[in-house]
């Protein structure tokens, strides 16, 4: 607008000057200057002209009108009017250009420039005098370079009359005026008046000192708009009782001033000063003033190394109230190395007189010594602190401290009180050792809670020795992720008390969605760790810790320590509980070399071996799951760490010699052993005798190449129930045997033995190996491989194999008749694989030989397969085919040479169908390799050629027809070479074809009775319709070969997939025992209702290129799913079945279907109902009433063991058909 109106008074000049309308008596100066339209031969002229107590208004032409200056008194009123600021220009010689003294003095500026060339020139000066006033707009003001001591507009209500100190009534309007002169002392100044009316909007002041100044004895109503103020400091007041309201305006204040040791030069871009920087008491100057500065920006500089404040209030200042509404807070250079170096921050310094500052409503804490940060980083209810240890120290019991900004901060403390921390969304990085502690060595003398109540993540972080260290007080993380980046170092410390009676000494509670990690390359960290009260110094009792895990706990060297100091067996030992949503990752899962009672009613917990224990007492039970990761299983006596590498759960007694007791009645344990029991450090037999294994359930399981499933070095007889991977009769208890698995995947369980019964269980033997190769050389290289292949999985569907009673009977018959003997027989599923080489070439780098599984029956006396020899056993019928349907494991050693480590090979196998899919494997040392075969067993071609030109996910195909045939819907096919094929499709199926950065020059087309999308092509995306000749859709054929007839679930699966609820994981694989994802669910759902389309999903896992976007955005939009809490979905994560429940219970309520159900019905009759979530109880029970879930077992429901594909079929079934 300034700029256009200037544009304008310069065409309206040239109009007048074009048009001749100049007075005659113009001057040289001008085109003239008017007294109430009088002409006049110059302004001094004009002004002598006014006569006293008289309204007169001064046009000026343009250019320049020189003056010696002009004192108005008497009462004048004058206004003087230019041609535009840069084109009417007034100047002077004199200190002032226009002098204002005496009462009702007036003065109105508008379109002109007024200078001043003298040394310290007051531009406009008003002084000596009662309700004077000066207004100016679109005036530009104008001083010396040269002079430091110039101020654009000085006022003073006794300058010389000083027989009266301050004078009443003084209105300053400003509207777009300018004064710059960064070597000024002052822009506007003020002092000795009372009523001053300050207001000025879209102005711009420069000073070197202030760009605006209300001195001592100065009462004011100031209201800035719209304007840049620039100086040391932009508003600099020592008025008393004034309001002062800034608003959408600049303040830029600079510090320019050289650091000097022990000199103060400190200075505030906003400051409000007291009287005794003049000598004057408490209440005479910067007192009871209100300032309230809203949408404006605040800058603060410093160029020599001191601090400039945002903010400053010193020198008696007292009651002062300054308000910071929607602000921003700028600050720029680097302080000196005496006071910290680094950034300057956004601060301010405020004496504790009765004074206030808010910003945004919160009332900052003013007690603080130094230079805080003006933004607050935490506020307790309505006050904002700048650091969070005066949060903390302030805090009052059962206060919430909330965290507004990433902070930094030093140890903090919780004693006497409970706090709530809700990070807010922000993260505080730790300064010091020890961040938070709680409690002071007295039980419950300090809780803290933190949480994090926005779907931002929020957490703590820190580089030092531990986040919390708790010594008789209690932690809840309820939210956030706590990070450790630090090397050796602690994420939370435990103390217990060394009084036994102690029985809530130190307490944490990790909740669901909680993340406790050490951060990428963090190495040496333990994060949850146990002491006495010596911190382990002594042997003491560690009373009254109680530890709740349900998150997470990950990336850290162990997850869990128990102190082997900790040898008290009485009284409140240390009692630790991980529940069913909690994951513990790290190198080392859980080592508890002290005494302590340990309960995993679920979650899992995984590290180079899951769980070690060296005294007290474990529970395992539920879907608790425990992975030993390390190769092989090792143990050595105790130095200063963990013992035993490789199990899943290691038992090692101490050598502090207690009593050890471990109790499995459910869960998941593997390693390359599940279970070794070991005796390490030689602890003699009355110490040993203290050990204690029961096993009455479980899932055990060799993994990472391990055979045995079970070790114990000193105890038998202690496996009364469960399942495994490798026969464990040696350790089975009088009255009970192991037969062949009863679930899948486990080829051995083991049970009670009934009178007369047969045992069945599997086993397994060498391959073996009759090549066709004629080269001799070749031949021995060849069977040399064969030798070698292993495919684990072979044995558990031997242990699956049907055996009649009758062949029962007549098998054990003749091995007693053979074996000449009456004793109890045991009829073993001996699996092997018949391999026949029939090429190798060592040149062209390739192996073929077909692979077939193979099923003997082997009656014996032997115990375990390991026992079979020729004269104890015989063998019963003929080989049988062994049927493999689900994917399968096969690990061999190719010959050395073949390829380097790290090289990828290529297997091409042909599937009994005839069809023909390419594997890859990566050479691990010592030539191993091992892949997953999808499709079965038959000839296998081992080469370093791929020869798939396309693939889908791991799965190679030789043509793309082979991979359009098999491509399932919402999959990609991904070429790896150029291609120019025509493919067909005649089924209902959607697919997107990635060239990868290929040539594909074919087409894909539809076949017979099918339909192509009008776009397909486009952008990859393809999707075809099949349908009848009559107009009806296709009924696909049931093409599942895992899903026999006879099975407990086909009749769902035909359901499921002839309605298209759910496809198969191949063209002819279901994989009925594998897991589904919570994605996948959803999906199902969503298609369902027909696919609606909903708006953006709310997660942050969740891509929009993700299949199931939309289906998780409509569940989310619907009610029917929430995520984890923390802004997570999880599409990708197993659906458990206590999830599958509750997902279906809001489906059914969107739906207004009937969900009510019996209070609990007989849920509570199964050992684990305690172990369902609160949030799924009711969508279980009604699950369970309805039908919908059963138990896994007459004892287990299981709810947090993931849902198999079976088992969401048949649930899918049984809804659909609700009511029916």
């Amino acid at each position: 607008m300034k700029h256009r109106l200037k544009k304008a008074a310069a065409i309206f000049l040239a109009l007048v000057l074009a048009l001749g309308l100049c007075p005659m008596h113009v001057s040289a100066q001008g085109c003239g200057v008017t007294l109430d339209g009088t002409p006049y031969d110059s302004l001094a002229q004009a002004l002598a002209a006014v006569e006293d107590g008289a309204e007169a208004t001064i046009s000026l032409s343009e250019g320049e009108h020189s003056f010696d200056g002009y004192e108005i008194a008497d009462g004048k009123k004058i206004t003087i009017v230019g041609a535009g600021e840069a084109s009417t220009t007034i100047t002077t010689s004199n200190v002032c250009a226009f002098h204002l003294a005496g009462d009702g003095a007036s003065l109105t500026l508008r379109d002109l420039t007024v200078s001043s060339t003298a040394t310290s020139a007051r531009v406009i000066r008003l002084v000596d005098g009662n309700n004077m006033s000066f207004a100016a707009s679109r005036v530009t003001l104008a001083t010396p370079a040269g002079s430091s001591g110039n101020v654009g507009i000085y006022t003073n209500g006794s300058w010389k009359n000083t027989a009266q100190p301050t004078r009443e009534g003084l209105v300053i309007t400003l509207d777009d005026v300018t004064y710059r002169a960064d070597n000024a002392l002052t822009g506007l100044y003020f002092q000795n008046s009372t009523g001053i009316d300050l207001q000025m909007d879209n102005c711009d002041f420069l000073a070197n000192m202030y760009a605006v100044y209300l001195q001592q004895d100065t009462v004011a109503t100031v209201q800035i708009t719209s304007s840049l103020l620039e100086g040391w400091a932009a508003f600099y007041t020592f008025s008393l009782n004034s309001t002062i309201n800034i608003n959408n305006s600049t303040l830029i204040g600079v510090n320019r001033q050289p650091y000097v040791e022990n000199q103060k030069n400190d200075f505030s871009t906003i400051a409000v000063d007291g009287g005794g920087l003049n000598g004057l008491e408490a209440g005479r100057a910067g007192c009871g003033n209100t300032l309230t500065i809203s949408d404006s920006t605040i800058k603060a500089s410093t160029t020599g190394g001191r601090y400039q404040n945002i903010l400053g209030s010193s020198y008696l200042a007292t009651k002062n109230l300054v308000n910071f509404n929607n602000c921003q807070f700028e600050v720029s250079g680097v302080l000196h190395a005496d006071l910290g170096g680094g950034a300057l921050p956004p601060v301010y310094s405020m004496d504790d007189i009765e004074n206030q500052i808010t910003v945004n409503g919160l009332t900052l804490d003013v007690s603080s010594s130094g230079n805080p940060n003006l933004i607050p980083v935490a506020k307790v209810r309505s006050t904002g602190y700048s650091t969070l240890s005066a949060a903390f120290a302030t805090a009052q019991d059962k206060d919430t401290v909330t965290l507004l900004e990433n902070v930094s901060t030093a140890s903090v403390s919780v004693v006497g009180k409970e706090l709530l921390l809700d990070l807010n969304g922000h993260t505080i990085t730790g300064s010091e050792n020890s961040l938070f502690r709680i409690g002071n060595g007295t039980a419950g003398s300090g809780k803290l809670t933190v949480t994090n109540s926005t779907t931002l993540p929020g957490g703590v972080t820190t580089s030092h020795n531990r986040i919390f260290q708790l010594y008789g007080g209690e932690l809840v993380l309820q939210k956030g992720t706590f990070t450790q980046r630090g090397h050796d170092t602690t994420i939370i410390d435990l103390f217990g008390d060394s009084d036994t009676n102690a029985q809530r000494f130190s307490v944490l509670t990790i909740d669901k969605g909680v993340v406790v990690q050490a951060a990428d390359g963090a190495t040496g960290v333990y994060a949850v760790n146990i002491f006495n009260e010596s911190g382990g110094n002594s042997v003491q009792p560690a009373s009254g810790v109680v530890i709740d895990i349900a998150g997470e706990i990950t990336d850290v060297a162990l997850a869990m320590y128990l102190h082997g100091n900790i040898t008290s067996v009485t009284g409140y030992v240390p009692q630790i509980t991980v529940r069913d949503t909690a994951r513990l990752e790290a190198d080392f899962g859980i080592y508890a070399a002290g005494y302590g009672e340990w309960s995993l009613t679920g979650g899992s917990v995984s590290g180079s071996t899951g769980v070690e224990i060296r005294g007290g007492k474990l529970s395992v039970s539920g879907s608790a799951v425990i992975t030993g990761t390390a190769v092989p299983t090792s143990v050595l006596p105790n130095g200063s760490g963990t013992t035993t590498d490789g199990a899943g759960i290691g038992i090692a007694q101490h050598t502090t010699k207690l009593p050890l007791e471990v109790d499995i009645s459910g869960g998941t344990i593997s390693g390359y052993t599940a279970l070794y029991q070991s005796n390490p450090q030689a602890n003699d037999d009355e110490s040993v005798n203290k050990v204690k294994i029961s096993v009455t359930d479980g899932r055990f399981s060799c993994v990472n190449g391990g055979s045995n499933v079970v070790y114990s070095e000193n105890k038998t007889g202690f496996l009364k129930g469960g399942h495994f991977t490798s026969d464990p009769t040696a350790y089975v208890a009088p009255g009970y045997v192991v037969i062949a698995g009863s679930e899948t995947g486990y080829a051995y369980t083991v049970q009670e033995k009934a009178d007369d019964e047969v045992i069945v269980k599997p086993a397994a033997k060498d391959p073996v190996v009759e090549s066709t190769i004629e080269d001799p050389d070749e031949k021995a290289v060849a069977e040399a491989v064969a030798s070698t292949v292993d495919a684990p999985s072979i044995v558990d569907a031997a242990g699956k194999t049907n055996i009649t009673d009758a062949d029962k009977d007549a098998a054990v018959s003749k091995a007693q008749q053979e074996l000449g003997t009456s004793e109890d027989m045991i009829i073993y599923t001996q699996a092997y694989l018949e391999i026949r080489p029939s090429a190798y070439s060592e040149t062209k780098k390739k192996l073929v030989m077909d692979i077939s599984p193979k099923m003997q029956l082997v009656v014996s006396t032997a115990a375990t397969a390991g026992e079979i020899t020729d004269s104890n056993a015989v063998s019963y019928g003929k080989p049988r085919d062994l049927t493999i349907t689900s994917p399968t494991v096969i690990t061999l050693q190719l010959p050395a040479g073949f390829a380097s480590e790290g090289e990828t090979v290529y297997i091409q196998h042909e599937a009994s169908d005839g069809n023909i899919y390419f594997y890859t494997a990566v050479m691990e040392s010592d030539n191993i390799i091992s892949f997953t075969s999808f499709h079965g067993f038959s000839p296998f071609a081992f080469s370093l050629v791929n020869e798939a030109v396309a693939e889908i996910g791991s799965i190679g195909y030789p043509t793309l027809q082979a991979a359009v045939d098999a491509v399932r819907d919402g999959e990609t096919i991904k070429l790896l070479a150029d291609n120019s094929e025509s493919a067909t499709v005649s089924r209902t199926v959607s697919f997107t074809l990635n060239s990868a950065g290929f040539s594909f020059s074919g087409e894909i087309v539809s076949g017979s009775l099918t339909t192509a999308s009008s776009t397909n092509g486009d952008g990859g995306k393809y999707s075809f319709t099949r349908r009848e000749s009559s107009g009806g859709t296709i009924v696909t054929p049931f093409p599942f070969s895992d899903v026999p007839t006879d099975s407990w679930y086909y009749g769902a699966i035909k359901y499921v997939y002839e309605r298209g609820m759910m496809n198969g994981t191949d063209n002819t694989l279901f994989s009925p025992e594998s897991p589904t994802t919570r994605g996948m669910i959803v999906t199902i759902l969503h298609r369902l209702e027909n696919s609606p389309t909903s708006l953006k999903s709310s997660f942050a896992d969740v891509a929009d290129s993700q299949y199931c976007y939309s289906a998780v955005a409509w569940a989310c939009e619907n009610g029917i799913v929430n995520g984890y809490g923390d802004g997570r979905f999880g599409p990708d994560d197993n659906i458990t079945r206590e999830q599958l429940a509750t997902v279906l219970y809001r489906y059914a309520c969107w739906k207004g279907l009937d969900v009510s159900a019996d209070e609990a019905g007989d849920i509570l009759s199964y050992q684990d109902a305690d172990n369902i979530s609160d949030y799924a109880l009711e969508a279980v029970q009604w699950a369970y009433d309805t039908g919908l879930l059963q138990g896994r077992s007459q004892n287990e429901l299981q709810p947090a063991a993931s849902a198999t594909r079976g088992e969401i079929a048949v649930i899918l079934q049984r809804f659909a058909t609700l009511g029916q």
